[in-house]
């Protein structure tokens, strides 16, 4: 057997080991954001391919799931989508009052997304792709900030 400080010291490495574990393993269970932050991510839209390219995106706002690979909104309340045209979408994050959002363009091609803020707190979005002249569809994510 080793000395006694030795072993006492072990001893306090395995408890202290298990009371870490014991408050990670807690934490984990939290929600990862409790509520909304300046400086956190406030809303999250990634739009697929899959409902861009089937002939059938919503002309009038939806948060049907088939239209999304990941959704979020902090406040919990709806992430909308909806096309206005050629390669121009509307995004809405329901009760969510975050300015900025940063996208991107997904696709075979390097891309653009541009954005503008409308009065009802939506936002529009613009995509381009190299190789394409004007606005496509296409696949797009945006983080709202």
């Amino acid at each position: 057997m080793g000395h006694p400080s030795t072993v006492r010291i072990a001893a306090a490495a395995v408890l202290l080991a298990a009371v870490g574990s014991a408050f990670v393993v807690q934490k984990g269970n939290r929600p990862p954001q409790q509520r909304c932050r300046p400086g956190a991510i406030l809303g999250i839209a990634s739009v697929t391919d899959r409902a861009v390219h089937s002939g059938a995106f919503p002309t009038a706002f939806s948060g049907a799931a088939v239209l999304f690979d990941n959704r979020f909104n902090c406040t919990g309340g709806a992430v909308l989508v909806r096309r206005r045209g050629q390669g121009i979408y509307d995004v809405k994050f329901a009760n969510n009052h975050g300015n900025v959002i940063v996208g991107n363009v997904s696709g075979n091609a390097a891309g653009t997304l541009g954005w503008g803020r409308n009065p009802d707190g939506s936002f529009t979005v613009y995509l381009t792709q190299a190789g394409t002249s004007g606005l496509v569809d296409s696949a797009f994510v945006v983080t709202l900030l």
